[in-house]
């Protein structure tokens, strides 16, 4: 996965599905952790008949991010399941419209495959699920940051259906 100072590149392929395409590729931990942000739900504006609510992550758990940490060191560590991400969102869910920060699709002509552009200035995207298994890098040997995590990423997916894809691989799942 080539990078620059200003970019990471990664190839990815397109999915279309009823709630809008994602793209799915494959990003290094150490990258997810510099180029993603999580915030825990909470209420950020209220008024007398409505209010406002923020990030839709449940609040990190230190004890489960160990637990992540200490699997992510043994010789069988697999996390087979993408990290969700919702891209073009700053860490206070406003959606990033200047073109140097906005993570990008360049197609590649004759080919089902295209490249996201990822600008390496700051964090723009939102972790929509998964951020226990990321955060679980925080505390490995910086040998491990080269762990190739599978993502599904979308772009410009309002915050409010980040919050509904959340819940929906949450709480809606069966044993």
């Amino acid at each position: 996965m080539p990078t620059n100072e200003a970019y990471l590149r990664v190839p990815v392929i397109r999915v279309e599905q009823p709630l809008g395409p994602f793209f799915i590729t494959r990003i290094k931990a150490q990258h997810l952790l510099r180029l993603t942000h999580t915030t825990a739900l909470q209420i950020a504006g209220r008024d007398i008949d409505t209010y406002d609510l923020a990030g839709g992550q449940r609040k990190p758990q230190p004890q489960r991010r160990k637990e992540i940490s200490r699997y992510i060191e043994t010789s069988e560590a697999a996390f087979p399941n993408s990290i969700i991400l919702g891209a073009n969102f700053d860490e206070h869910g406003q959606l990033v419209e200047e073109e140097g920060k906005r993570w990008r699709i360049e197609q590649n002509e004759g080919s089902e495959c295209a490249t996201l552009v990822i600008p390496t200035a700051g964090a723009f995207a939102a972790v929509i699920d998964g951020q226990h298994r990321l955060m679980g890098f925080e505390d490995v040997p910086t040998d491990l940051l080269d762990f190739e995590l599978p993502c599904s990423i979308y772009l410009d997916l309002p915050v409010p259906y980040q919050a509904y894809v959340f819940a929906v691989i949450n709480f809606n799942q069966k044993k």
